[in-house]
């Protein structure tokens, strides 16, 4: 019998398969404006003054019909927009309390906005939510050189953070975002966002029981198991940094009800009851607003290097990728990979801030890797990469490379890897961007089976045109994949073609349709490709004790699940029934031999 699994894997109309057609059936995403929530009024406005002190500081009220608010009920792809009639910039937590406290008793909806660089529209009002943007709460407030940790407001923006830290302490901000230059360190903390450097800075975490759980034992879903199952199952091992679950020690959060919940801390242990802090990382402001954060930093490497290297194929970056963690090991800091696609865009509309690394025949090679290294001996750290070449050479799995010989050759290459995504903005042209996780082996099959989906749905000349452009770049150290479909606009029969096609492969793959921009308005309704009905169901429960009357970002993460739980159950009987193991072992294609 052949597998439904087989039947999804690239094609058209194979896609609506009986696998997903009762999710996309039950789990449409119609979003209609919520009756419950209030219009903002005069006397709402005059509260808001009142509260930001609006005469003495008149940019912390902003309004639609005197401003122009574009910029904040936009998003950065300008992709969504929304139509708040106004912005409060609060400066102090008290504010933000106050603005809370009467809006939760005034039934208001906000959306929660730090830089506003988000890239699934989690960050922009989806109808008339009241915007508050935490910009002006910006201040540095201590650093501990002996704990490492850095205490500050929501509204830092990280580069400046991570300047502070590498000027003034010779430490550096355990984060680092090709948005660095914008966006917040609430914002990051709230979006669990990753980045660059998560390789080197990466924690392991013991996940939960409940997801292996059946399905049926949604209807058994009182509070306190989530407290128990959730918030005693983080379980740090640390390898050399970690990601932000294992970098905050501490948080300040307004609620919902105005309620300020002090979880702010210096102690890098701390094993006193649940860890609280967890639940807000990554809710994406929809359970309170993070206002200060107590961030574990590192003192900053002494000693960088980055290797280029030209690659015939996907295949061959794997090899090398496992190479260069044995070769290099504790020195080791991001393994990024990119296709020549996506490096065309900063190439051709960035070129005056960035240049390739490699000349002649190695320009227009199939795939390109980034290797950094950071420590504190210099001539250790060249040795080691220095054998890594050999090896790689020996081994015939790279065609060229060249080494950063001073920290401008240093940062060129990186604007070349970090300018994908300014480049493609710089086109003019619409970006449909998708951040999933996918086990390695799979992780470029996706960006193959959509140019293949792309040209079976929109001609076969489409992407040969430059019509469109299907690129495919990203965190190959942890099997972060970014996709993007550039087309000339923003369209449905675009939209129509990706979605939720592109989401059925991360499931057939057994990835994750989101690894770090988080779901937003984008991915709202989609969070059954990756969690179970009873987590679902478990969220909610802890949405409406947090936020009973759903004020906080609504709209978005939408924490509910089809209501057809019997259906439900077959579909997965089926899934298990008929999952063919064949589709997704590695793939055994043969390295292609190069000589020096």
């Amino acid at each position: 019998m052949q597998s439904i699994y087989s039947k999804i894997r690239v094609g058209g109309e194979n896609t609506n398969s009986v696998r997903w057609s009762w999710f996309r059936r039950f789990g449409s995403w119609k979003i209609e404006r919520d009756s419950r929530f209030k219009k903002v009024d005069d006397k709402d406005t005059a509260r808001f003054e009142s509260i930001l002190d609006s005469r003495n500081n008149p940019s912390s009220v902003l309004y639609q019909k005197t401003e122009n608010l574009s910029a904040y009920n936009t998003d950065w792809l300008r992709k969504y927009k929304g139509e708040a009639p106004v912005v409060l910039k609060p400066k102090q937590t008290q504010e933000v309390s106050a603005l809370l406290e009467y809006c939760n008793a005034n039934n208001i909806a906000v959306c929660v906005q730090g830089g506003n660089t988000g890239l699934v529209g989690g960050s922009v009002p989806v109808f008339d939510e009241v915007i508050i943007n935490l910009s002006r709460m910006n201040n540095i407030l201590s650093f501990d050189e002996q704990s490492g940790i850095l205490q500050c407001e929501a509204g830092v923006i990280l580069e400046n953070a991570d300047k502070y830290l590498r000027e003034k302490y010779t430490f550096i901000y355990p984060l680092d975002l090709g948005a660095k230059g914008s966006c917040q360190i609430g914002g990051n903390i709230s979006t669990n966002a990753g980045g660059l450097r998560l390789l080197r800075y990466f924690v392991y975490f013991f996940h939960s029981l409940v997801s292996s759980l059946p399905p049926f034992l949604v209807f058994l879903s009182p509070l306190w198991f989530f407290f128990f199952f959730f918030l005693k199952s983080i379980n740090h091992k640390y390898k050399r940094y970690g990601n932000l679950h294992g970098n905050v020690m501490g948080l300040e959060v307004v609620l919902a009800n105005g309620n300020v919940l002090n979880l702010q801390s210096n102690n890098i242990k701390d094993n006193t009851g649940y860890d609280l802090k967890h639940l807000f990382i990554g809710s994406e402001g929809t359970l309170g607003v993070i206002t200060k954060a107590s961030v574990l930093c590192m003192k900053e490497p002494t000693s960088y290097n980055l290797l280029f290297l030209a690659l015939p194929s996907f295949a061959n970056a794997l090899k090398v990728k496992l190479l260069a963690k044995r070769v290099l090991n504790e020195i080791i800091s991001a393994i990024e990979f990119a296709d020549f696609q996506s490096l065309k865009f900063p190439l051709t509309y960035l070129h005056n801030r960035c240049s390739f690394p490699l000349e002649g025949k190695y320009t227009d090679y199939p795939f390109y890797m980034l290797i950094e290294t950071s420590g504190s001996n210099d001539t250790h750290d060249k040795e080691k990469l220095t054998q890594l070449i050999e090896t790689l050479f020996n081994e015939k799995l790279i065609s060229a490379g060249t080494i950063a010989q001073d920290m401008g050759q240093f940062r060129s290459i990186w604007t070349l890897r970090e300018g994908i995504g300014p480049g493609i903005g710089e086109s003019k042209r619409a970006c449909y961007k998708y951040d999933v996780s996918l086990p390695l082996y799979q992780m470029y099959d996706v960006v193959e089976n959509c140019r293949v989906r792309v040209e079976e749905m929109l001609g076969h000349d489409t992407i040969k045109r430059g019509e469109i452009d299907v690129v495919g770049y990203g965190h190959l150290g942890d099997g972060n994949l970014h996709l993007n479909v550039v087309t000339p606009t923003f369209a449905s029969k675009y939209e129509n073609v990706l979605e939720p096609w592109i989401y059925d492969q991360c499931s057939y793959y057994r990835g994750s349709i989101s690894a770090e921009h988080g779901l937003g308005r984008m991915k709202g309704n989609m969070i059954h490709y990756n969690k179970s009905a009873l987590a679902v169901n478990l969220m909610k429960n802890f949405k409406q004790l947090l936020d009973p009357k759903g004020i906080l970002n609504p709209y978005k993460l939408k924490v509910s699940y089809p209501k057809n739980m019997l259906w439900h159950c077959f579909c997965l009987l089926l899934l298990k029934s008929n999952f063919n193991e064949q589709a997704v072992k590695p793939s055994q294609q043969k390295l292609t031999a190069f000589s020096r």
